[in-house]
C-alpha cells in the first residue's frame, strides 16, 4: 500500500509455531558486515536479509547489491495467536536519514519564509507565485525521491517475507 510517509506496518498469519517461524526467519537472514563491499552482482548464496534474530524479535534489512539509503529497516516480534502465530512487522527509514531530511526541509522552510517575509533579501524579487512554485517543486522532489525507492523497497521486502511465511 503506498502510505504518505515513510512508513508501513502490517502483520503476517502463519500456522507455523512461533519457535519455527523464528528459526524460518533466522535461517534466512545473515550477519550484518561492519562494512559493506558492493559487488555488480549478487551471489546466489546469499541470505535474502541481514541483520538480527533474537528472542522472538527482529530487526533487519533486505541485502541488496545496489545503494539505496531509503532501504527500510524491518523491525518486528513473533506472537502466539492461539492456534497461529502472527508476526507484526514494522518498515521505516534510518534514523540517519530521518535527520538528513529534517534538516534540509527545515532549511528549505527557513529559505522560503526569509524570501517571502523580506523581499530585499531576494535580489530577483520573486513574487508569492514564483517562492510557492520553486519551494513546492522543491518539495515534491524530496517527497518523491524519499517514498518511491522507500515503497520499492517495502513492497519487495513484504513479498519476500509473505514468501517465508505460509499462510
Amino acid at each position: 500500500m503506498f502510505l504518505l510517509i515513510p512508513y508501513t506496518r502490517l502483520t503476517i498469519k502463519t500456522h507455523l509455531s512461533v519457535q519455527d517461524a523464528e528459526e524460518r526467519l533466522a535461517a534466512k537472514v545473515g550477519k550484518r558486515p561492519f562494512l559493506r563491499w558492493s559487488w555488480p552482482f549478487k551471489s546466489t548464496n546469499e541470505p535474502p536479509f541481514t541483520g538480527t534474530v533474537t528472542n522472538g524479535r527482529f530487526n533487519i534489512i533486505r541485502n541488496i547489491f545496489y545503494r539505496n539509503s531509503f532501504l527500510p529497516v524491518i523491525t518486528g516480534q513473533f506472537h502466539d495467536d492461539l492456534d497461529m502465530t502472527r508476526v507484526e512487522i514494522s518498515m521505516r527509514l534510518h534514523y540517519f536519514v530521518i535527520i538528513f531530511l529534517s534538516i534540509f526541509l527545515s532549511i528549505l522552510t527557513y529559505n522560503s519564509i526569509s524570501l517571502f517575509l523580506s523581499p530585499y533579501l531576494s535580489p530577483a524579487g520573486l513574487s508569492f507565485s514564483q517562492l510557492i512554485t520553486s519551494t513546492g517543486s522543491m518539495g515534491l522532489f524530496l517527497y518523491l525521491l524519499t517514498m518511491l525507492p522507500f515503497n520499492y523497497e517495502a513492497h519487495r521486502a513484504q513479498q519476500e517475507l509473505e514468501k517465508l511465511f505460509p499462510s
